[in-house]
Order: structure tokens, then sequence, then C-alpha cells
């Protein structure tokens, strides 16, 4: 970014990497935070959306799709973010995961992802890496934790980390605890699935912010198995 950028467009570069930092390495069908070390099965995709409704009308809308791929799950997402004041900023990019049984109950993972602008200005956002662990303590309770970091152009690097619960109250609802640290901010959310059917599920969740001065926000998304 040069001296002679303006204060504008400085601003719609900064929201690209923010929304990206948040957005880029999501849990496989879900919009949290924390990923779970697990992939799809063979032959299955999958089709995820959902939208966050942030503090003074600001909102982020997600759509990705993903399949088993070989030893890997592969996706493609877009991201766009929508703040009063500024141009509306679009990101879409890749993602590659892997993951594998480490024995009965645990399990581990990598996760890759990468992003580029198409709005309002187009290049390159940034780049992902996080390795999430899980701990599957019964059939219906999971432990999961995280460890990466983001790579972006013409700024820190930041690290990112977190920790999990997920809990099968029953076979229809599943709750989803998380505290998590991402854009150098700290954060914690509560969450709730239902499954509508065996291959379509509904999240809902409250995410908040850990420091005087971060955000809180709700989130609603959808999401649809289906094999190929």
């Amino acid at each position: 970014m040069t001296k002679n950028s303006s204060p504008k467009l400085r601003k719609q570069l900064l929201l690209a990497v923010l929304f990206l930092a948040a957005a880029a390495a999501r849990a496989a069908g879900s919009h949290h935070a924390v990923d779970d070390a697990a992939i799809l099965e063979e032959r299955q995709c999958q089709f995820e959306s959902w939208i966050d409704a942030r503090p003074k009308g600001e909102r982020l809308a997600h759509l990705g799709t993903s399949c088993r791929a070989g030893a890997v799950e592969v996706g493609l997402a877009a991201d766009r973010s929508r703040v009063p004041g500024t141009a509306d900023v679009q990101v879409v990019g890749p993602q590659v995961k892997w993951a594998t049984l480490l024995s009965e109950k645990w399990s581990a993972g990598i996760s890759v992802a990468a992003s580029w602008r198409t709005l309002p200005v187009s290049g390159f956002a940034g780049a992902t890496v996080v390795v999430p662990v899980t701990w599957r303590a019964s059939d219906t309770l999971s432990f999961h934790v995280n460890v990466g970091q983001d790579f972006l152009p013409g700024q820190p690097n930041p690290g990112r980390s977190g920790i999990a619960l997920e809990w099968a109250a029953s076979p229809q609802w599943s709750i989803a605890l998380e505290r998590f640290h991402e854009n150098d901010a700290h954060f914690a959310r509560a969450g709730a699935r239902w499954q509508a059917s065996p291959n379509v599920s509904v999240d809902i969740s409250r995410a908040h912010g850990l420091g005087a001065a971060q955000p809180s926000w709700w989130t609603l998304g959808i999401n649809w198995l289906f094999e190929r």
C-alpha cells in the first residue's frame, strides 16, 4: 500500500484482511471458528452458507462448497462484507483439508486456505494454515483444539488458536461452545445446530468479543450434505 492511498481505500483493504482472517478457516459445514479434525466421507460433498449480523449495520455473507477428493477435502468459498459508508468487499478462494485417525478417540489434520479480493480492488488477500486436533470423549461429546497462523500481504502475520466443545444433546440438536483468538483479539461463542433432516442442518450462534472494543454478533447458517 503506497503513501498516496486514500483513507477510504485503506479502510476497504483493512476490511478485506479482517474478513479474510475471520472466514478463511472455518469448521467444515459450519461457521464456527474452531475446526474439527475430520473430513467428508468418500463421494460426499457439502454446501454451506451463513450470514453474520454485526454491529452498526455490518454484514458478512458466506457461500461455500466442498467435496472429498481422494485423501483430502477440497473446497471453494466466497465471502462478501458490507460496512455502511464503504464499498462492499468480496474475497474468494480455495481450501484443502486433510485429517487422519491417530487412535480410536484422537484425530489430527491440517487445513490450508487462500483468498483473493475481487471487490473493490483485486489482488491476493492472504492465506491461513490451521492444525486441528480432536478428542472424542464419547459418542456424544467431542473436544477440538486449533493452532494456526494467517499470512497477510503487507501486514503482520498473526497467529490464531482456539478450543471448542461439541455435545450432541439429541439426534436433532447439538450444542457448541468455543473460545478462540484471531485478528489479535479474543472471542467466545455459543451455538446450536438443528438437524432438520439427515442431510440438512441449520446453525445459530452468538459470538462475543472479550475485549472492551471487540464486537459481538449473531450468525445464522444452513448446511446441505449430498452424494456426488
